[in-house]
């Protein structure tokens, strides 16, 4: 290509952009000395009201923008007038100046001019057609021609400044259809040439700018619209669907808007106001794609369904902002409705069994009336579309009209018989199935609405004949050692196919000769557990039927077609009575007083049990019962029952019959194994004898008497005042036995001779297992206390009235001690309180209590020393009361009732069940056998001087003065709280023991000494003066009354 000079003042001139009121960019080429350059000079968006045509025709695409371009073009309603001459309003111009430079002698077409319409999301850029895809599109062909330099052109197309322009209302294809959707927009402009010429050569040029540049805004869009319009109907059933009620109409709303929806009929009456005026949301902007939906339902403004028909939705929005209020374009789709169908048809076909129906199953769009017409095989229908078919060439024999719901899987049934009840035979009917729905239109006129096509097909009717189940007999069953069956009540249960006429016999195995009618010719139904009983075990006759096998007879007669018939036999076995769960229980020695055979019989019969002598053979194989030629001895002599029982017993009950191993006599057997045979015989007529061969063996294993339990156990005292145990009368003596028996018991003595001291049985009757108790309260046989010592206890048991001899013996040592004197107890005398001295006796007796002054001392025979006539102080005589706390107070006066000092008085205890044998003013003995062995000794503490705190007051009331010791004697004062023995020692610092002085017994409340301390002359035990130093003097004091406490101080003495 020739390269051609331009002058640089001319091209500045044609860059220039037009600014007068407009907003434009402006481009320059890439390379100023090309030869050829084409560019897009300015791109404007603006507005011409009323124009249409002409300069700025959409199709010509010529205009001048001088005075008309927008720097916020905006697009704000769906419907305004042009004419109005109002800004903003439906629609704008785009424009595009195209620039060129030719410096060629050729002229140069441009072939096009591409307007891409793009709408802003985030993150696209204007020149960037994959993140701006374009939305609308405008082309404009043959723009002009590039004219030489030189020309007197102004390098502009159009010429003279002028803008190429498309009016464009901010629609573009959505989803199929034209619609605005609200956001910011801007446009591409490409302008291209493809052409040769002589001079030129090739010259291929395409150049691309967009809208908005630097300075200008986008367009932006805000609209009231509706697109994306859809109406579908919901499908009802599962194959094939049919349209069904509610229609759905879904739409998209350029932004938020009051919607109206409106239905007509074919004359354009509206019928139905869907809504009217509701708000709805918008799709979101710049990107959303939010649908809504409003539905009809397939009903007028009265809520009654309407007819089948074509109908029209209108659909229309309205929003107000800052500018005004905007309508959207109605839109408008047809809706087919067929309000009532039938679908998903199904047909069951009645079947042998007396429940089974035919069955039609089926769906509705919407809940009505059906029709179910039942016609006889063969029927055709002239009009199959009619709503309410009739047949031809057969009968209508049943109509069934039920109310159903809609929208679910319902069903209507026939149970195969006409209108007058009688059950049809087999066969294929015709069926036709119809549906009616009473409406009125919006006049409240009533209106039938019919289904627009009935549903017609066949019903197969195949029962066949009568099935009858296996025919089960079931017996009573009793037992488990061994289990006998075949015991009335009987039953036999079957199922029938349907309803039947039926008979039921019970044959003898020849299979003709009838037994027992159960059923004559009942009706019984089908589809049930049958069950015909057979109680009693009787013929017609009334007597009861002999052991063996049986059949019964079971016919089934179908009531419809009595020649149609069913029979079916089955066997069973018959035995009525029956012996069974024999169980034998031996007489055993500690487990059993008697044995036991248990047994159950089928039927109340008259039982019969022989008991044979050990050693007996009973032939199991001969006749039954036995006879006396099949039981024999072990010798093969004849035999008779040591032992029959008898009698009728229950049927169905479980039987005990002890034995106590008693002969006929009532004289207990020897041990051994005894047979036995039960046999059971019934109380009808004839007589039947149970056929089970009962035979047994009992074991008799008593053996020895014993004894299983044998204890002697005394009474215990309850103690006030000690603890310890003191064994009294009277002394139990418990025992238990394996078997009744005759039973002695004694009491003897252990000292030569052994002889019995007291009797408690002699020969009596104790039966066993029993707990048996005697008591013993220390008498002899003459009812005197016996002496104290050990006495045994024998107890003997042998049978009652037995053929055997056998016995048992059990003994046991007692310590008795039948008159005592215990728990003991004393409390001082104080200041506090009077003495007591606590004690008990185990019977009632006379005592005497007699206190003695201290340091009296008695021998083993308690005789005091000095004689009691010196030494007595005071005595207490009485009869006291046995296992009672006996309280004894002193108040420390003596016969005289002169006050004692305070000291440790000694008293005595002693006493006897014979009245006579103490004085009863004195005390003193007058029967020295008579007096008890128990002789009490114990002192009592008089101490009026008492302390509540001895220790302390030892502690504190000792010490040596003067300390440090610096004179030749010291003065150690010593306390003493209660009566005590007081010792006097001094320790060197080493431990050595260097004085040591027994200071003797003291009374409570006194100094150790008079006048009150005791003088120590420095001197150890040698008598020698000790050394100067640190001694250590320890002052012991050992109680000698009551407690017996001790009390120790340690002081310290210096000697400097």
């Amino acid at each position: 290509m020739k390269r051609l000079g331009s002058s640089p003042k001319r091209l500045l001139r044609a860059l220039l952009p037009l600014t007068a009121g407009w907003v434009f960019a402006s481009f320059f080429p890439a390379g100023l000395h090309a030869q050829v350059q084409l560019f897009i000079k300015n791109l404007k968006v603006g507005f011409e009201s009323g124009q249409v045509s002409g300069s700025c025709s959409t199709f010509s695409g010529l205009c001048d923008l001088s005075s008309r371009s927008l720097a916020d073009p905006r697009l704000e309603f769906e419907n305004r007038s042009p004419a109005s001459g109002a800004y903003p309003n439906n629609y704008l111009h785009l424009c595009a100046q195209i620039g060129y430079i030719n410096n060629t002698t050729a002229v140069l077409a441009v072939d096009s001019l591409q307007l891409d319409v793009f709408k802003f999301v985030p993150g696209g850029k204007a020149l960037d057609e994959e993140s701006t895809p374009a939305v609308y599109t405008v082309f404009f062909y043959n723009v002009g021609s590039m004219i030489p330099e030189g020309s007197g052109t102004d390098n502009t197309l159009p010429a003279g400044g002028g803008y190429r322009c498309t009016r464009w209302d901010g629609a573009y294809n959505i989803e199929g259809e034209f619609g605005k959707s609200n956001g910011q927009y801007g446009f591409r402009a490409t302008v291209q040439t493809n052409t040769q010429s002589d001079t030129a050569g090739n010259v291929e040029i395409k150049q691309t700018s967009a809208y908005p540049g630097e300075g200008q805004y986008p367009i932006k869009v805000d609209v009231v619209n509706l697109h994306v319009v859809r109406s579908s109907p919901t499908p009802v059933g599962s194959g094939p669907t049919v349209a069904g009620q509610p229609y759905n109409i879904t739409y998209r709303l350029s932004k938020d808007a009051a919607v109206t929806v409106k239905i007509y009929d074919s004359s354009l009456n509206v019928i139905r106001t869907v809504v009217s005026g509701l708000p709805r949301p918008g799709e979101g902007v710049p990107d959303g794609t939010l649908r809504y939906s409003d539905a009809w339902d397939g009903r007028n403004d009265r809520g009654n369904v309407v007819p089948a028909g074509v109908y029209i939705a209108e659909i229309k929005a309205q929003a107000t902002d800052f500018s005004g209020t905007d309508v959207s374009d109605a839109v408008y789709r047809q809706v087919s409705l067929d309000p009532l169908q039938i679908t998903d048809v199904k047909v069951f076909p009645l079947l042998a069994t007396s429940t089974s129906r035919a069955n039609i199953s089926f769906m509705l769009t919407e809940p009505a009336t059906t029709y179910l017409d039942i016609w006889t095989p063969g029927t055709v229908f002239s009009d199959v579309n009619a709503a309410n078919p009739t047949g031809s060439g057969g009968t209508l024999l049943r109509r069934i009209v039920e109310q159903q719901r809609g929208l679910s899987q319902v069903s209507v049934q026939w149970d195969g018989r006409d209108f007058a009840g009688n059950t049809r035979r087999d066969g294929n009917y015709v069926y036709s199935l119809y549906a009616r729905l009473p409406s009125s239109d919006n006049n409240g006129n009533p209106v039938d609405i019919f289904t627009s096509k009935p549903k017609i097909g066949l019903i197969p009717v195949a029962r066949g004949l009568i099935e009858i189940s296996q025919v089960v007999p079931s017996f009573t069953s009793i037992g488990s050692s061994p289990s006998v069956g075949g015991l009335r009540p009987f039953s036999f249960r079957y199922l029938l196919s349907r309803e039947a006429v039926v008979s039921v016999k019970v044959l003898k195995p020849d299979g003709f000769t009838v037994v027992k009618t159960l059923v004559d010719r009942g009706i019984r139904p089908g589809d049930f557990l049958n069950s015909e009983p057979w109680s009693t075990g009787t013929g017609d006759d009334g007597r009861y039927v002999d052991p063996g096998n049986y059949l019964v007879q079971l016919t089934a007669e179908d009531p419809q077609v009595p020649s149609q018939i069913s029979t079916t036999t089955a066997q069973f076995s018959l035995n009525l009575f029956r012996i069974t769960n024999l169980e034998v229980s031996p007489l055993l020695s500690g487990a059993s007083d008697s044995a036991r055979i248990d047994y159950q019989f089928s039927e109340s019969m008259e039982a019969t049990i022989n008991i044979y002598p050990s050693g007996t053979v009973i032939n199991s194989d001969g006749p039954w019962p036995p006879t006396p030629v099949e039981i024999r001895s072990p010798t093969g002599g004849s035999v008779s029952p040591v032992k029959t029982i008898t009698g009728v017993r229950p049927g169905r009950l479980r039987v005990s019959e002890p034995w106590e191993g008693r002969n006929n006599n009532g004289v207990f057997v020897q041990d051994g194994q005894y047979p036995f045979t039960l046999t059971g015989k019934s109380t009808t007529t004839p007589v039947f004898y149970a056929v089970d061969r009962m035979i047994g063996v009992i074991t008799v294993a008593r053996g020895n008497i014993e004894f299983e339990s044998f204890r002697t156990a005394p009474s215990i005292a309850p103690l006030f005042n000690s603890s310890g145990t003191v064994a009294l009368p009277p002394y139990e003596i418990s025992f238990t036995v394996t078997r009744q028996s005759s039973v002695t018991l004694q009491i003897l003595n252990t000292v030569p001779p052994i002889a019995p001291v007291k009797t408690l049985l002699a020969g009596a009757a104790k039966s066993a297992s029993i707990p048996h108790k005697e008591f013993w309260d220390a008498r002899d046989d003459s009812g005197r206390f016996v002496k104290p010592g050990f006495y045994t206890v024998r107890v003997t048991a042998i049978d009652l009235a037995s053929e055997l001899t056998s016995g048992s013996t059990k003994e046991d040592t007692l310590s008795v001690d039948p008159l005592r004197i215990f728990d003991v107890a004393v409390a001082p005398l104080t200041e506090q309180g009077l003495a007591e001295i606590h004690y008990q006796v185990s019977e009632t007796m006379r005592t005497a209590v007699k206190i003695f002054k201290p340091g009296t001392t008695f021998d083993r025979q308690g005789n005091a020393s000095p004689p009691e006539r010196i030494s007595l102080v005071k005595r207490f005589v009485g009869i006291r009361p046995k296992l009672s706390e006996i309280t004894q107070p002193w108040d420390g006066t003596d016969e005289q009732l002169s006050i004692v000092p305070d000291g440790n008085y000694f008293f005595r205890i002693i006493g006897s069940t014979n009245p006579n044998a103490l004085d009863s003013i004195t005390g003193d003995i007058l029967d020295p056998n008579s007096i008890l062995e128990d002789l009490v000794l114990s002192d009592v503490a008089v101490v009026r001087a008492s302390s509540f705190d001895p220790e302390a007051d030892f502690t504190d009331g000792t010490y040596i003065y003067p300390n440090p010791v610096t004179a030749d004697t010291a003065k150690v004062r010593i306390w003493v709280p209660t009566q005590a023995r007081v010792f006097f020692k001094i320790f060197t610092l080493n431990g050595d023991l260097v004085y040591d002085k027994d200071l003797g017994e003291w009374p409570g409340g006194n100094n150790v000494q008079s006048p009150n301390f005791v003088v120590w002359n420095r001197d150890n035990q040698s008598g020698k003066k000790l050394a100067r130093g640190v001694y250590f003097a320890v002052i012991r004091e050992e109680g000698t009354t009551g407690n017996r406490e001790v009390f120790q101080t340690v002081k310290k003495i210096l000697i400097p």
